[in-house]
This record gives structure tokens, sequence and C-alpha cells, in this order.
């Protein structure tokens, strides 16, 4: 057997012709080139490989009408590729409040704002299956007070079996049989 690959050669690739192009991807395939240009480079030329790609990230937002969540998608891209110092990334992350008149935030201010919201969604979420499962119990113990037979309650509320926190203290059961209190019993989660 033989296997035959396409091969992609990122270093070979055409600045300009990347520079020119209407595909966000070719911003991709530029910041692993300048990435690997930098790998051994030092961190100040780091720095401004990192500041020349924002500049190209800065018209191409423009030019491809890049929406904010493809924007900040294909910069934390580039922010990853490059890593900078310490020292350096502040001098960075300076150069990123002072793009376009200190109208764009900092990524992980983006990230942070975004997470807060999803977990706030969760957060909504998990409480109304919260409440809908303690509005079950209530039901459930107002229909034992009542002295409603396990089975119709089971079928009612759809609860296999019923936790001994759900039942009043001081509750009676009421049956018919010794065969039905022991199936209660059986109900009831020790």
């Amino acid at each position: 057997m033989n296997y035959e690959y396409n091969v992609y050669k990122i270093a070979e690739q055409d600045e300009n012709e990347l520079l020119q192009s209407t595909n966000p991807f070719a911003f991709v395939i530029l910041a692993t080139k300048k990435a690997l240009y930098g790998k051994t480079a030092a961190q100040p030329t780091k720095l401004e490989l990192k500041k020349q790609l924002l500049r190209v990230l800065a018209v191409m937002k423009d030019r491809l009408q890049l929406d904010k969540k493809d924007l900040l998608t294909l910069f934390i891209f580039m922010d990853h590729m490059i890593k900078l110092e310490s020292q350096y990334q502040q001098e960075f992350n300076q150069e990123i409040k002072n793009w376009e008149g200190g109208t764009m935030i900092t990524y992980e201010d983006e990230l942070k704002q975004e997470a807060r919201k999803e977990g706030r969604e969760e957060g909504r979420e998990e409480g109304k299956r919260e409440g809908r499962q303690e509005e079950k119990i209530e039901i459930t113990r107002n229909l034992i007070k009542l002295g409603i037979p396990l089975d119709f309650i089971k079928k009612a509320t759809g609860k296999e079996q019923i936790s001994k926190s759900t039942i009043p203290c001081k509750l009676k059961i009421k049956t018919q049989s010794h065969k039905q209190w022991f199936e209660a019993m059986k109900m009831i989660k020790q």
C-alpha cells in the first residue's frame, strides 16, 4: 500500500496573497507563518510581530466585515500562536486597548463577559429544574397528607420512589390490606 497526502507548506505561502485574500482563514495561515518566523526570535521581535498581526486583523475586519465573534476567534488564535513574556504581553495588551481609539476591549474581558452570560443562563436553567423538582415534592407531600393512594401519587408525579423526607413525620399511611402497606413501604426510599 502506498499513501499520498497533499502537503501545504505554510512557510512557502506568499504574504501578499494572504493579505489580499477574502478568506478569514488566510489570517490563520499568516499568523502561523509569523509564529514560525518568530519561534527563535527575541521578545521585542515577537512583540512587533504581534503588533503587525493586530494591524492586519484591523484591516481584515473592515475589509471582510468580520463580526465580533469571528474577530475574537482570529485574535485569540494569533495571541496563542505567539507567546510573550509578562512585560511584553502587558505592552501588547496596552496596544489592544489603544486599538481603534480605545473602543476595542481586551479579549480576556470579552471572554469573561461571555462566560458570565453563559453561567447566568445555565444557572437559570438549573434553577428552573430544581424548582420543578421541589414543586413535585410539595405536590407529593400534599397528596400523601390527603390520604391519596401511593399508586395514584406515583402515576401522577412520575416518581418511582418517594423518599422519607417527602413524607411528613407524623403521617399514618392508610391502606386497605397488609399487601398494600408492604407495597407502600417498598416505594418509600430508606
